[in-house]
């Protein structure tokens, strides 16, 4: 089986049925991310070599999108599971790659942090040595799959290099790590993105992904381009979804002193008509970033650093259309245009926002350092 018939069958008998569920309860969606793991497509990137499914950063994306369409919890789950894969891959972490590839491991990031928040290039927490092994203490705000899972793709301050960042591997049962509260957020309800604490956890050397200090690098060359990417993906999912939820509405909604469908009136036509354009507009944009990375076109990187943000803001703003469009009734809990109204939102305050995105392109276009003086 394809993984994009796998996909497809999981959505459709596993995380589309859950979706509601998994919002209204704010529950992680462990069994959606059972039936992903088990069809293969959590190790649909871990290389070939180690067991996975090979696939490059365009299967990823078509993964996430579709999931974006139908529940963005379980999305931004796996969105944040192949960011973190990549910098497994990147580093030759072949255990925990091996791992993932038979069907019994999900990853995460751990960036953000309390005193920096969303700028995940400053990492506060520390690293030093104690024999063999180093201690991690950190106190981090924002951990999707928080407590879920089985590693955390961890940033510090360098133990004894020079440079911003170094990576680490935790394990998610590691002594002294913690998670300190719980998510109830405004959308992506079900993905567990809660603040953890560690208290002198105990890593080995080992444990350091790629060179002390040069984490950043790691970060910004594996994690950023993957990470960017599959939230665009997500986003442009959600859009695909609200298209069609609002032209069902209507089409079905009546009225009836009139006579008319919904469908009938100009205005709410109108309406879908623009969401649509943004939802085609945006996907395409989605495609030719990926096909630029893909081909090593001087645009590459620029559309990387563009993609979150211009697909997280037209998802936002179809939104509004969509609940502008369908009316009151898609004000109601119970409509899915709700549901998507809220998750629309993540993008804008997700690490790297909205705001640090515009301000990284406005700088590579003036030909400044990306990071400036932060970094």
């Amino acid at each position: 089986m394809s993984y994009t018939d796998a996909l497809t069958r999981v959505i459709e008998e596993v995380v589309a049925p859950g979706a509601a569920e998994v919002d209204a309860l704010a529950v992680f969606p462990q069994r959606q991310i059972d039936a992903l793991s088990e069809a293969g497509l959590l190790a649909l990137t871990v290389p070939a070599e180690l067991g996975g499914g090979g696939a490059e950063l365009r299967a990823a994306a078509h993964v996430v999108g579709e999931l974006g369409a139908a529940c963005g919890s379980t999305a931004m789950i796996v969105t944040m599971h192949y960011s973190a894969t990549a910098a497994l891959a990147a580093a030759g972490a072949t255990e925990a790659l091996t791992a993932i590839a038979a069907g019994r491991h999900l990853s995460t990031l751990a960036f953000s942090e309390s005193g920096s928040r969303s700028h995940f290039w400053a990492p506060l927490g520390s690293a030093r040595a104690a024999g063999d092994d180093v201690l991690l203490d950190a106190r981090k705000s924002w951990v999707t799959s928080a407590w879920h899972a089985d590693s955390y793709v961890w940033s510090s301050r360098p133990l004894t290099a020079d440079g911003p960042m170094t990576l680490w591997l935790v394990p998610g049962d590691a002594v002294g790590l913690a998670v300190t509260g719980t998510f109830d957020g405004l959308g992506l309800r079900g993905n567990a993105s809660a603040p953890m604490i560690a208290d002198g956890v105990r890593v080995p050397t080992s444990a350091m992904l790629g060179a002390d200090g040069g984490g950043l690098d790691l970060a910004l060359a594996a994690v950023l381009p993957v990470f960017l990417i599959c939230s665009a993906a997500m986003s442009s999912g959600l859009m695909r979804r609200l298209a069609e939820a609002t032209a069902a509405h209507l089409q079905s909604t009546r009225l009836e002193h009139l006579g008319q469908t919904l469908a009938q009136q100009a205005q709410p036509r109108a309406q879908l008509a623009r969401l649509h354009i943004e939802a085609d507009r945006t996907r395409a944009l989605v495609d030719d970033t990926i096909s630029a990375v893909e081909q090593g076109r001087a645009d590459a990187q620029l559309l990387v650093l563009e993609i979150k943000a211009a697909a997280g803001e037209a998802a936002a703003d179809a939104a509004d259309l969509a609940l502008r469009a369908c009316g009151g009734a898609a004000f109601r809990k119970e409509s899915v245009v709700e549901r998507l109204f809220r998750d629309s939102r993540a993008a804008r305050v997700m690490a790297p926002t909205t705001d640090a995105l515009y301000d990284f392109v406005g700088r590579a276009l003036c030909g400044l350092p990306l990071l400036g003086d932060a970094a």
